[in-house]
């Protein structure tokens, strides 16, 4: 695969790329990510007109966030992302994260509850989230702690793995809040992903069709957390943290069965039926989004 990309390379570590590398039959096929530069757009243009057919566009990014990452979508042969177009494999964050590897720093099974901090810590460098949620939730703001570019920092000592550098943080708190980015329809950032695997209860601000991506009981819902007192919200998080002690699988089957969908449809050592797995996809779409 010929990859476009102002930050994504052949060694980047996204499991869309790291997978898909593998594909003899894709090998010549040019994909083209989220960020570009000014030259990679003037490359995207001339391959949409030139060679559309092994053209292929990746959308991991919500379509609200920036006119810079809308794309001329039904001139492509393939989307991957969570758009419900003719031409689009649905795909999101969320599947990315979940079906790659990560390094021994995202093992936190020998955590003990006794030595937590019994606050809720919320880690993120996005302005725009940081200023709604102090508005919107100012009681829920003032309890936090706060880590991120505007706040506390996190200390960074693998400049190739800054996401486990920021469990470890998580980790040391009883509860951690998770805000997804946006709300468009079809798609799921997986927030709660960094508190679950760092084992601390995720209080997620979501869509509702989070709970067909998660099990409901590893889980809070931010809008029921905020309706609880004290108490209840002790008792939410207690029981969240006992399931993710249990070693329990927290993904759903809807989850578990996409993937294996997912690495069938691009069997390295089979040409791809575009058609027919994009309209596969699209049924999976159907019941993620159900509600």
């Amino acid at each position: 695969m010929i990859i476009h990309s102002a930050i994504h390379d052949n060694n980047y570590n996204l499991y869309l790329i790291v997978y898909l590398r593998k594909h003899k039959f894709l090998w010549d096929y040019k994909f083209f990510f989220d960020q570009l530069t000014k030259r990679q757009i003037a490359v995207l243009a001339k391959s949409l007109l030139i060679n559309r057919s092994k053209t292929i566009l990746v959308c991991l990014e919500g379509r609200t966030h920036s006119l810079k990452y809308w794309r001329p979508y039904k001139f492509a042969k393939m989307i991957f992302g969570h758009m419900d177009l003719p031409n689009a494999f649905y795909y999101n964050p969320f599947f990315d994260e979940i079906a790659k590897p990560h390094s021994k720093k995202y093992d936190h099974s020998g955590k003990k509850g006794s030595e937590l901090i019994e606050k809720v810590c919320f880690i993120s460098s996005n302005y725009s989230k940081l200023k709604a949620l102090q508005i919107t939730e100012p009681d829920i703001y003032a309890n936090l702690d706060v880590y991120g570019e505007f706040h506390s920092p996190i200390q960074i000592r693998d400049l190739d793995d800054r996401s486990g550098d920021s469990l470890v943080v998580c980790a040391k708190y009883m509860a951690a809040l998770c805000i997804e980015n946006n709300s468009e329809e079809g798609y799921f950032q997986g927030s709660a992903l960094w508190a679950l695997y760092a084992l601390t209860p995720p209080i997620l601000k979501s869509q509702r069709l989070w709970k067909n991506f998660l099990k409901q009981d590893f889980v809070i819902d931010f809008y029921e957390y905020k309706e609880m007192n004290y108490k209840k919200r002790l008792n939410a998080i207690t029981s969240v943290q006992d399931r993710l002690y249990s070693g329990d699988q927290w993904l759903t089957n809807l989850s578990l069965e996409y993937l294996d969908f997912f690495k069938e449809a691009f069997d390295p050592s089979k040409e791809p039926d575009f058609s027919s797995i994009i309209k596969k996809s699209k049924d999976f779409r159907k019941h993620c989004i159900r509600v």
